[in-house]
């Protein structure tokens, strides 16, 4: 929890103190729901978990929100019943409910993104909630959101790789150790990983071998850069998201930290609501 937590409030993804009002027919006051914390990422979007009946009928289909967006994914038989539970709700009450699912057993960076460029054209406010607020999706999503970035899945870095924990220093970069064969396609792409970077000389040998088991077993894309801090955060600046190690990473680490913390710090910047949203 602390490394989920540490990276959220490092990009003021912090839950408010206080109430959240909803200036529509309804005042939504609730900054918890039964489920969990209820967070205003935007100005009118609140995200926030499943509703409970109660939930769903006071604020929901109660008129609070001119549109409701579900982060369930379909091709999970655990979700179908709460979307369908959901679907009939909207249809009975002309809710305008949209599923933008962002999977989290197969975990995808590309739908978190997807769902936050979509949620960001939407009539406010809107809801957007996942089953909980503090799982897979629903970080993804905020982080994809706030920062305009692909996310890892930052639960999933909590497990160490074979050759010890890796640390994430934003949404879409992560640092560690050499991973061991599979753990290009077993770990690093299941958590969200979509490029690597070695950090050394890339005809080093292990930068020739992790080269051919990164890009044909893995399908993730595969560079090298010399041992400077400067080059490595443009290099992962956009696109990702990425894993950087090698050789010469733990003499540029503290450095390469601090510039990944500017990038995120000017990427948050979320764009104004449209007019009329």
């Amino acid at each position: 929890m602390g490394t989920v937590r540490g990276l959220i409030e490092r990009i003021g993804a912090a839950s408010p103190s206080g109430p959240i009002v909803v200036q529509t027919a309804l005042d939504f006051d609730r900054s918890i729901f039964e489920r969990g914390p209820v967070v205003e990422i935007d100005t009118g979007v609140f995200l926030a978990p499943y509703p409970t009946d109660e939930e769903m009928f006071k604020w929901v289909a109660g008129g609070a929100f001119a549109t409701v967006v579900s982060l369930l994914d379909p091709a999970n038989p655990d979700d179908v019943q709460w979307i369908e539970r959901e679907q009939a709700v909207a249809d009975d009450y002309g809710i305008a409910l949209e599923l933008l699912p962002v999977p989290w057993m197969k975990f995808s960076p590309e739908a978190a993104m997807q769902a936050a460029e979509r949620v960001r054209q939407l009539p406010r406010p809107v809801l957007v909630h996942a089953f909980t607020a503090d799982g897979t999706a629903a970080q993804a999503f905020s982080l994809a959101y706030r920062t305009g970035l692909p996310s890892v899945s930052i639960r999933g870095f909590e497990e160490a790789l074979a050759g010890g924990q890796a640390i994430v220093l934003a949404p879409h970069v992560v640092v560690g150790p050499r991973p061991r064969g599979p753990e290009f396609g077993s770990f690093l792409r299941r958590r969200g990983v979509r490029g690597v970077v070695f950090v050394g000389d890339a005809s080093h040998p292990d930068a020739q071998h992790d080269r051919v088991v990164a890009e044909k077993e893995a399908g993730l894309d595969y560079v090298s850069q010399p041992a400077d801090a400067v080059s490595i955060a443009a290099a992962v600046a956009t696109g990702g998201p990425w894993y950087v190690y090698g050789p010469g990473l733990g003499a540029i680490q503290s450095e390469l930290e601090t510039k990944i913390e500017r990038i995120s710090a000017v990427a948050k910047t979320v764009p104004p609501a449209a007019a009329g949203q």
